[in-house]
């Protein structure tokens, strides 16, 4: 049960690990991001709830969840070691983070739809949301966020799905939480250490050395992504040519994956 607002602070490495449960918030990422600029944050500040009434995806796209039935979080951290222009090195350790957590619990494979949508077949379980300070040079800062679907049943359009849908069983939320976070954690200080994610990420990536289907400016274009840039953008193979393509130019038809 999430109290109306607690703190726990963990020991670890001569660290304190703060930890902040709202019953509902309008939205994790910029309450967490108000609190950073008030306070000194060391890795993994986490503020949860099961209730944001304003949560938002890439794009400023909105995010619908019923109170209490799912999972928003948002997690701060330092990634000082990696370069801005290789930021989406943060988007591949989100992706991956959360996929592995939601395998845990799935036979069926949990797949990332470029960039960072988390994906059950056709339909969507989970959206992230990253949001980095960039200054002098580095990343100050970054905010990950994630809204994923738990125990919701009943949603406002086709193509999302839930954890409870997908086992038709009631899922604790908590126990997501704390899987994410040893996930989260672990992805981390490999980044740390130097280890290439985006190998592990084009493993799971719709669209990868298989045929799918793309619209670009009102065209549709039959092909595969081919490779990863280090800036995120994906380089897209069709029979007439190669293009590349970065976030927001193109959308995918979900009836080819």
């Amino acid at each position: 049960m999430c109290e109306i607002r607690y703190f726990q602070a963990f020991k670890r490495e001569q660290s304190i690990e703060m930890r902040i449960c709202l019953p509902s918030i309008e939205s994790t990422n910029d309450y967490l991001k108000e609190l950073s600029q008030n306070q000194e944050l060391d890795d993994f500040g986490l503020v949860w709830t099961k209730d944001q009434t304003k949560g938002r995806g890439q794009r400023n796209k909105r995010w619908f969840g019923e109170s209490g039935k799912n999972l928003y979080c948002s997690f701060f951290l330092k990634p000082h070691f990696i370069k801005p222009e290789q930021q989406f090195q943060l988007v591949t350790l989100a992706s991956l983070a959360i996929r592995e957590t939601l395998q845990r619990f799935l036979t069926d494979p949990v797949r990332i739809k470029w960039p960072n949508d988390i994906f059950i077949g056709q339909k969507k379980i989970t959206g992230i949301l990253i949001e980095n300070s960039i200054q002098a040079g580095r990343i100050e800062e970054s905010i990950i966020g994630f809204g994923v679907n738990i125990n919701q049943i009943d949603f406002p359009e086709e193509g999302i799905t839930s954890l409870q849908l997908e086992l038709q069983q009631e899922i604790n939320i908590e126990d997501v939480l704390a899987l994410l976070i040893q996930n989260l954690k672990s992805l981390f200080s490999s980044l740390k250490e130097s280890r290439d994610l985006s190998e592990e990420y084009l493993k799971y990536l719709i669209g990868y050395k298989q045929g799918i289907q793309i619209m670009h400016e009102g065209q549709l274009l039959e092909g595969e992504i081919s490779s990863l840039r280090d800036d995120g953008c994906i380089v897209f193979t069709t029979e007439q040519g190669i293009s590349t393509f970065c976030s927001g130019e193109i959308n995918f038809l979900r009836s080819s994956f």
